[in-house]
């Protein structure tokens, strides 16, 4: 098999796990109303939020391109506790977005114990066959295979000083005034080669849980990707990357909605 072939397939296996769920794109008549923003730091529409509507903003920085020059990787870099992106040998792609929706679902749903549960996860994250390493640890046995972890940030971690940079950064990007109840943090890493062919080299994301009244909860999510190639043209090259970003969001949102209250 030549390696623009091996590469093919490497990328189709990995694009389903660059964005926290997935899947192809969602159904065009189940969709919420969704609206693409121009910048990173987007201010929330209500209106537009009480209908069920998803704000985000997207971007894909290729690797010739200076990314500290973009402002949306600049406000994400922080992000990168690992310094994967600064530390790299080789330039990467850049993916990053934010997405601001809103849950008919209260505050105390996301707990340290639930968003550290196989089984939600496997409910929410359909296909993956994520599996428990340990405390905090797993593992996604789809192909590509990879390691991830799971930090949750309750109310005592977010209000103590000094606050790392990392979530700082992130709690800079707030939809709405004051501090989250809590955040969950999850870093994909060790993705498994396909074919001899390599997928991610990282991807974080950083997501925070706004009361709004009880049994309303406004979620925000920032997530960045540093990928070592694009899919070919003939396989829909930068668009596809798009559309499955945002088509995997979607089915998390969904399932996130649909997911019974005890």
């Amino acid at each position: 098999m030549s390696l623009n072939r091996a590469c093919s397939v490497a990328w189709l296996a990995f694009l389903l796990l660059v964005l926290p769920v997935p899947g192809a794109l969602a159904e065009e008549e189940a969709r919420p109303p969704v609206r693409r923003e121009e910048r990173i730091t987007f201010e929330v529409d209500a209106t537009l939020q009480e209908r069920g509507g998803v704000q985000y903003f997207y971007e894909l920085i290729d690797q010739d391109q200076d990314a500290l020059a973009r402002e949306s990787f600049a406000k994400l870099q922080p992000l990168d506790a690992r310094g994967r992106w600064a530390g790299s040998k080789e330039p990467l792609y850049v993916l990053v977005s934010r997405i601001v929706y809103t849950l008919d679902k209260d505050v105390a749903f996301f707990t340290a114990e639930r968003v550290r549960d196989v089984a939600y996860m496997n409910t929410i994250l359909p296909g993956a066959d994520i599996r428990r390493k340990a405390p905090g640890q797993y593992t996604v046995a789809k192909t590509p295979a990879n390691s991830f972890t799971v930090r949750y940030l309750g109310r005592e971690a977010l209000t103590a000083t000094p606050r790392d940079a990392a979530l700082e950064r992130f709690l800079s990007l707030a939809p709405e005034p004051g501090l989250p109840d809590s955040v969950v943090v999850q870093e994909n890493f060790d993705f498994a080669r396909v074919m001899g062919a390599r997928t991610s080299a990282l991807s974080v994301t950083w997501t925070a849980h706004y009361p709004l009244a009880p049994g309303r909860t406004r979620i925000a999510v920032c997530t960045m990707s540093l990928l070592y190639n694009l899919p070919p043209f003939f396989l829909g090259g930068r668009q596809r990357v798009h559309d499955e970003a945002l088509g995997g969001a979607l089915m998390l949102i969904q399932a996130l909605r649909a997911y019974p209250v005890d």
